[in-house]
């Protein structure tokens, strides 16, 4: 209907053809990697990613042997342009750009059938078996073993031979609920990142996010923030406000100090470089890295070297200790006094997500919200320090208890034929 085509390895015009075998010869081939599978000799398989388990037999030969191949997608895209009539795409999976050429690779082989085949290993990084060292030498530790992982899932084609399966399952020591029977192609999502052109209707059209209001006039979030609390909803507003305050900040001879929380950070962070570019200035910086991030574990040790490296007060997360609150706290020297302004928001500090998943963020002067800031980072840094908090909830401490007299209120009031609710 619109043009766009996935190809078949049946489905190619003369021309198509051709430039497959070429773009396999040019760009494919030197990526391959072909590993012998067979009793005692179980080649590794990387978690997730994409492999062909070829059967393969020499010609004069009665028996049959199998060979795991690589997809390597993670550098060509899961998906090859083909030439194409004027107003069309037509495109093949990467996959079937080395099926349509296992004879030249098996070159005196019998090619009797090939499936595609992923494995998922297990991700748990698994720290209480670490007996030794801080968290941060834990999760280092165990993210070293990560891609080593047990098998925990084989998809396969569900056209595979029983017997190659069951040769595979044995291999990998994997047992019957391990196995999962897919289709011919897997990782779907690829499909998420078409290399096509054009065809803005089937685009959703740019939403932009708005400024908000207040900060139309007036560019300076301390100025606006001193006067009264700013409250944000992304992705309707700009994140952007939050980064740039970051940057103002690095920059602005009467910051003092910047305390903040990181869960999770985009890959080449602004929030960060903003950090590093206030450390440069000469302003104090306390940055509490969360090490227990699923999956970002590796990307934050890295982070929070650098800003270590840079001159950073650096804080990690230790035993009994997950930091989830998103809080920065930015000391100011003012007309002869320090005033404290302090960001408490419910996303990260990820420019990326930030356009994508709802969120909210306070932005406040007020001494009563940014004193009791000031003592989560004294906990953070000392965990013997109680803080004092009387608007704040932060577990373990108070949150349930908090939680459930706000809830009693709410219940109260509309017994009492108030305005009550609770938003979840």
């Amino acid at each position: 209907r619109h043009g766009i085509r996935i190809r078949g390895v049946d489905d190619l015009n003369a021309k198509q053809l051709k430039a497959v075998q070429r773009h396999y010869a040019e760009a494919v081939m030197p990526l391959l990697h072909t590993a012998a599978v067979r009793p005692g000799n179980a080649p590794f398989i990387e978690d997730r990613k994409l492999y062909l388990v070829c059967r393969i037999r020499p010609r004069g030969k009665k028996r049959a042997r199998l060979v795991l191949l690589n997809v390597p997608s993670d550098t060509l895209g899961r998906f090859v342009r083909l030439p194409s009539a004027k107003g069309r795409d037509d495109l093949i999976f990467l996959d079937d750009v080395i099926r349509l050429n296992l004879r030249q690779l098996f070159s005196g082989h019998k090619i009797l059938d090939c499936h595609a085949v992923k494995l998922s290993r297990d991700a748990e990084l698994y720290l209480d078996e670490e007996f030794t060292g801080t968290m941060v030498d834990k999760v280092r530790k165990s993210l070293r073993k990560r891609q080593t992982g047990v098998p925990a899932r084989f998809l396969y084609d569900n056209a595979m031979p029983a017997a190659t399966v069951r040769a595979l399952r044995d291999l990998l020591g994997l047992k019957k609920e391990d196995l999962v029977a897919g289709g011919r192609y897997h990782n779907f999502s690829d499909l998420l990142a078409l290399p096509v052109k054009g065809h803005k209707e089937l685009r959703d059209p740019a939403w932009p996010p708005v400024e908000h209001p207040r900060l139309k006039q007036e560019a300076d979030l301390f100025r606006v923030v001193s006067k009264s609390p700013l409250l944000l909803h992304f992705p309707y507003h700009d994140f952007g406000h939050i980064v740039r305050w970051l940057e103002q900040a690095a920059v602005d001879r009467q910051v003092r100090h910047i305390a903040i929380t990181l869960y999770r950070v985009a890959s080449g962070s602004r929030v960060c470089e903003a950090l590093l570019k206030a450390l440069a200035n000469g302003v104090r910086v306390t940055v509490f890295v969360e090490v227990q991030a699923r999956f970002d574990e590796r990307s934050n040790l890295e982070w929070g070297e650098r800003l270590e490296a840079a001159g950073a007060k650096v804080l990690y997360s230790y035993e009994g200790l997950k930091v989830h609150a998103k809080l920065l706290l930015i000391e100011r020297s003012e007309r002869g006094r320090v005033r404290r302004y302090a960001y408490l928001g419910t996303g990260n500090f990820h420019e990326g997500t930030a356009r994508l998943y709802v969120d909210s963020a306070l932005l406040t002067a007020r001494p009563a919200i940014t004193r009791e800031v000031q003592e989560v980072f004294r906990h953070l840094a000392d965990r013997e320090h109680r803080p004092r908090l009387k608007h704040l909830l932060m577990a373990p401490t108070g949150l349930r208890s908090g939680m459930e007299t706000l809830i009693d209120r709410e219940i109260e009031h509309a017994l009492k034929g108030r305005d009550a609710g609770i938003l979840l």
